[in-house]
């Protein structure tokens, strides 16, 4: 078994297949049970917590199995991305022909219910928990505000009875530092104020059953002291240390750590190999990195700032692009950028769901200071790609071509199919500031050569995210 069977999740959220292996929460799992049961047939329910503190994982290995373990209940388990209807529709099927605009009548909220009923019954069941992981996607990668709007409406009447009880509970999770955002919207406020869970960070004792009962559960011990000297590097001795940032380095330290136990014990050296508690993470990846050669490691840089979502708050977080736009983004060697996102993904810094590539969690912009310094010197760019991607979908082409060029990180655009491609290289010596300059001065599209090889401006036959 232990051969086969990884304890830990390292920065990957623990799933309902991994309940057995769950530890930490059987307090905060039993009373979020009770906060859903309570809300059925009132609208969805929010949990809400800072990056990191275990929310998916509470939602995922904690309440589905509590709930659905019986057997007369399903679960469906998706993120809302940057179309979120469309998601929507894919994980629930007969909701398709609902996504125009529902309004708030009976006989819509009635189609609503009928066709989770439908739902119910394909998978053989008479109740249905839906989770929409990371809901702050609504916030950070879907630009559609009527998108936005069809898919609250869509989600308050799949969990808000009518005449009859409501067919299904549902469930999201979002980061409480996306409130502002959130309020802003009815549907959201309603449910914040009414029907939310905020989930607290682990306390000491919960972090130590997370170190020990995985591993003991497969026979597995860990050498005395080990425990306190993971405490006490992650600054955790006292009750009163813990932040909440805590548990994804420490998942992390624990998943490598298994690959470095010494027979059937996880050691103190092992421990000290993966690089400690902040370590671990930064040196997986910067090992990753540092076994690319030049022109890979510029690859690496132009995408992995694609996947990072700048806010003025500072505090960034992971966003998800499509592999196929990427790869783009890496260059013209779709070849190479392939390679480069694999090499990532077997280091664990990232993950491929369903033709969409983002890093495997927030704690990684944090944990390792390479990246962090990417973001840092490209943050103006990133925020003004971020507030222009809106626009460049219906603007026309002049504006897109304009628009595009202010980026000097290599980051594409496609309104009108037109592709703008700014990327940095090894040897051109020029600045942000000369590429943009010199991008903007094209007024028309095709292609035009920056220094050779920085810049171009093209027809792209594909589409953006």
């Amino acid at each position: 078994m232990i051969a086969d069977t990884r304890p830990y999740k390292g920065l990957s959220a623990y799933r309902a297949d991994d309940a057995r292996m769950f530890f930490g929460r059987t307090r905060s799992m039993r009373m979020l049970a009770d906060t859903v049961v309570a809300a059925h047939g009132r609208g969805p329910v929010i949990v809400t917590g800072a990056s990191g503190v275990g929310k998916s994982s509470l939602v995922q290995a904690g309440l589905i199995p509590l709930m659905c373990g019986g057997g007369d209940c399903a679960s469906v388990v998706f993120t809302p991305g940057s179309e979120p209807v469309a998601r929507l529709m894919e994980a629930l099927p007969t909701l398709a022909g609902l996504e125009e605009a529902p309004g708030d009548s009976a006989a819509d909220r009635a189609a609503v219910h009928e066709a989770m009923a439908t739902e119910a019954e394909k998978a053989s069941v008479s109740t249905l928990l839906v989770v929409v992981d990371q809901l702050e996607d609504l916030f950070t990668q879907c630009d559609d505000p009527d998108d936005r709007t069809r898919f609250l409406t869509l989600l308050e009447h799949m969990s808000t009875a009518g005449d009859t009880d409501a067919s299904a509970y549902v469930v999201a999770t979002m980061r409480s530092d996306f409130y502002e955002q959130a309020v802003t919207h009815p549907a959201l406020a309603r449910a914040l104020e009414r029907r939310s869970k905020a989930v607290q960070p682990l306390d000491r004792d919960g972090l130590v059953e997370v170190i020990a009962a995985p591993a003991k559960l497969l026979g597995v011990r860990l050498e005395p002291g080990l425990v306190d000297l993971i405490l006490h590097d992650l600054g955790v001795l006292a009750p009163g240390d813990i932040t909440g940032t805590e548990l994804p380095l420490l998942s992390h330290l624990l998943d490598t750590m298994w690959d470095k136990r010494a027979g059937g014990v996880l050691t103190v050296a092992g421990y000290r190999a993966t690089g400690g508690v902040r370590g671990s993470i930064a040196a997986g990846a910067e090992r990753a990195w540092e076994s690319l050669d030049e022109r890979d490691r510029e690859i690496v840089r132009t995408m992995m700032v694609h996947l990072v979502y700048v806010t003025n708050t500072g505090t960034d977080v992971k966003m998800a692009r499509p592999l196929s736009v990427l790869l783009a983004v890496g260059g013209e060697d779709r070849a190479a950028a392939a390679r480069v996102v694999d090499h990532f993904v077997s280091a664990r810094v990232l993950v491929v769901r369903e033709g969409h590539v983002e890093l495997i969690h927030d704690a990684v912009i944090v944990a390792w200071p390479r990246l962090k310094s990417w973001i840092q010197e490209d943050r103006q760019f990133a925020a003004s790609r971020q507030q222009i991607e809106p626009t460049l979908r219906t603007g026309s082409r002049a504006t897109a071509t304009r628009a595009c060029s202010i980026s000097a990180a290599g980051w594409i655009c496609s309104p009108n199919r037109v592709r703008v491609s700014v990327a940095r290289r090894p040897g051109t010596g020029r600045s942000p500031r000369s590429i943009r300059r010199l991008a903007s001065s094209s007024g028309r599209p095709g292609d035009r050569s920056i220094g050779s090889d920085v810049a171009a401006v093209e027809h792209w036959q594909g589409s953006f995210c």
